[in-house]
């Protein structure tokens, strides 16, 4: 919604005046309201109904714009998902010691792969996976993100639960039945 209202400089401004004051007072570290802010309202040139973006790669596409939206959409939920990083680590935006940078990086970029690989249904050199196996994946992504060592343990364990699923569902696909006409 935040991104939604045209022009990302614009967009920009208005929300420093009015959602910033708020945040900061909330106890929200002032330079992680700005990155916040300013992530939030990159989403314009992908969301339906602005998506200056979608317009020109729908005609470079010679293709509906409403499927090209929803696309994007699909391929950018993450970047919906990232100015929340920024909030609850603000050691992702290199504000600590280097070992709490590293602590906050690390399972933030797992969790932003693992969050891609739900949404898509395609894990690389796994191939596609079911709906039980991405919704684990989504979800295991998710808990990578508040830190604490109980969140980031649940996490894991719906990753690898999800990955075993993927690949458990993906060699059942390619299991051959073996036909009627052989056995008489």
């Amino acid at each position: 919604m935040m991104g939604m209202m045209g022009q990302i400089s614009a967009s920009y401004i208005i929300l420093v005046l009015i959602a910033v004051p708020g945040m900061v007072a909330a106890g929200i570290w002032p330079t992680g309201a700005h990155f916040f802010v300013v992530y939030m309202t990159m989403p314009t040139m992908v969301t339906p109904p602005i998506a200056f973006a979608v317009f020109s790669a729908a005609a470079l596409a010679n293709s509906n714009y409403w499927k090209t939206a929803w696309q994007a959409c699909r391929l950018a939920i993450v970047a919906f998902i990232v100015p929340f990083m920024f909030v609850y680590q603000p050691a992702i935006l290199l504000q600590g010691t280097g070992l709490e940078v590293l602590q906050a990086l690390g399972p933030i970029l797992v969790a932003i792969t693992i969050l891609s690989f739900g949404i898509e249904g395609y894990i690389y050199k796994i191939g596609s996976i079911g709906w039980p196996a991405r919704a684990m994946l989504v979800a295991g992504g998710l808990l990578l993100i508040p830190p604490g060592f109980e969140n980031r343990m649940a996490g894991a364990g719906l990753i690898v639960m999800g990955i075993v699923i993927g690949l458990l569902m993906r060699w059942l696909s390619f299991r051959r039945v073996p036909s009627l006409e052989n056995h008489s």
